[in-house]
């Protein structure tokens, strides 16, 4: 994550120029058991924001970085990510689609329970589309998205004395807002 950033930070030609906030859901499942305690763990709401840099020379390449908070009924998980999209923007319609993949790190945080706790944090990674439709806002331009994602992470927990994870490979949908400046 850390590489991320500063390749993205540290690169003149990319101009940090749009911010967005987005809602999700993530469709991960999994348990973990520890004595007469279990975790289960049915799906995630979250809610995140992303900065993203554009070349200043016009590629259709779009960076990002990007801070996620997820809430399920006993449990939180942080996802932190760095990611890259190639973009099409579609000449009669103020619409850019993109694919693009994320790199990041993730944890999981157990709430309310004495015999599972939180372990270290893991890597993963993100496939995604995205649809993005584009409108003004006085002098500022603004935009709405929708990106469908296939996560692969997995979450580290400890369970008594034992070290455990879950898969948490998940289909994920994103809508948000953002504006470029």
């Amino acid at each position: 994550m850390l590489l991320g950033s500063m390749l993205i930070l540290g690169n003149p030609e990319v101009s940090l120029d749009a911010l967005s906030a987005q809602t999700s859901y993530a469709t991960v499942q999994g348990k973990v058991s520890s004595g007469s305690e279990t975790l289960r763990v049915n799906g995630m709401n979250g809610l995140g924001a992303s900065l993203y840099g554009h070349y200043q020379d016009d590629r259709p390449v779009r960076h990002s970085l990007s801070y996620r908070q997820f809430e399920g009924s006993d449990y939180r998980s942080s996802l932190y990510t760095a990611g890259v999209d190639a973009l099409w923007r579609l000449s009669s319609v103020p619409v850019e689609l993109a694919i693009g993949a994320e790199l990041g790190s993730t944890d999981l945080r157990p709430q309310g329970f004495s015999q599972i706790e939180a372990g270290p944090e893991s890597m993963g990674g993100e496939l995604h589309l995205e649809a993005i439709h584009y409108f003004t806002m006085g002098e500022n331009v603004g935009f709405g998205f929708v990106r469908p994602a296939l996560q692969s992470y997995r979450f580290n927990v400890e369970a008594g004395q034992e070290s455990r994870s879950l898969s948490a490979n998940a289909f994920s949908i994103a809508l948000g807002v953002g504006a470029r400046f």
